[in-house]
């Protein structure tokens, strides 16, 4: 793991900003080494899916392009051009050379070729649907294709925010993001928290109980949310998703968000306790998923934060 001196060396030495906590400055660094196909030049109105009580902040709190062009402040690290790194320890979210390669490949593909030549994986959802496509290397990659009017800069803006969770171990790697054609390359994963449920406890209309790690999981994904400075801002358990390994990840940054004053000011030290917790607690029991340990730590945040 690199020193915040040797993440700011290379970061100045690429004449990029060295600014920020230093899981920004991990991401920026992935951005300058990153398979880029980014286009800035594409502009659509902000997405107004959701449920309005719930996403009401997403539009003030959002990082505009105007401040990711001058030097990334204000926002999470946004794709920038294509580089070699440098020679000292790489970051957790580097890219191998196997992965690079295989990128070569996958990250320039078209839409058209993307749908026909690999299986979609899971449900359609409202932003897009994910396809499972294998590299040159063999290695299987999601690739979560957009529709085609989405906003170039929110997709790497989304980008930019799932690599900040990456970079805490919560969330998959991105391995290359494609604005022309509005797809973002990371990690596959095996099967969402709801999947894994439902073949633990097959019986129709059955509760089903999470183990003690897993609640734990969860509650630790949230607090290092927090210390990556991003609020997830969408606690739908699909978004909960399970390795090879059975480790639970979070994805779909679409709805994030900078953990910034006035985030700080409405949430309390921990944003994604008292707003992504609490979703997803919620949310997991119209599947029947207990997990009482979850509602329990938005509890006690929440008594503490009263007290304040």
């Amino acid at each position: 793991m690199p020193t915040v001196i040797e993440l700011k060396t290379k970061l100045k030495a690429q004449g990029l900003s060295t600014k920020g906590k230093k899981a920004e400055l991990i991401a920026r660094l992935d951005d300058a080494t990153m398979v880029d196909l980014t286009n800035t030049n594409t502009n659509t109105r902000t997405r107004k899916t959701g449920p309005k009580s719930f996403h009401a902040g997403l539009i003030e709190g959002a990082p505009s392009p105007r401040k990711k062009r001058r030097g990334n402040r204000g926002g999470a690290s946004s794709s920038s051009s294509s580089s070699s790194s440098s020679s000292s320890s790489p970051s957790p979210t580097e890219l191998s050379s196997t992965e690079r390669n295989d990128m070569k490949d996958l990250a320039t593909l078209s839409r058209k070729a993307i749908e026909s030549r690999f299986e979609i994986s899971g449900k359609k959802g409202k932003e897009g649907v994910t396809f499972v496509a294998t590299g040159r290397s063999g290695t299987e990659y999601a690739i979560k294709l957009f529709k085609a009017t989405k906003s170039s800069a929110k997709l790497s803006n989304e980008a930019a925010f799932q690599k900040l969770a990456a970079s805490q171990g919560i969330s998959p790697r991105v391995m290359a993001v494609n604005t022309t054609h509005k797809y973002i390359i990371m990690e596959k994963l095996e099967e969402t928290i709801v999947d894994f449920m439902r073949r633990m406890y097959p019986e129709e209309g059955s509760k089903k109980p999470l183990s003690v790690a897993h609640q734990h999981r969860i509650i630790e994904i949230c607090e290092k949310l927090d210390q990556a400075n991003v609020v997830q801002n969408d606690g739908n358990p699909l978004n909960l998703m399970m390795t090879k390994e059975g480790e639970i990840m979070v994805i779909d940054f679409g709805f994030a968000k900078n953990i910034d004053k006035k985030v700080l000011k409405k949430r309390g030290p921990e944003p994604n306790i008292n707003l992504t917790l609490w979703h997803m607690h919620r949310q997991l029991k119209f599947y029947k998923i207990m997990g009482p340990l979850l509602g329990e730590r938005v509890a006690s945040y929440m008594k503490t934060l009263s007290k304040k």
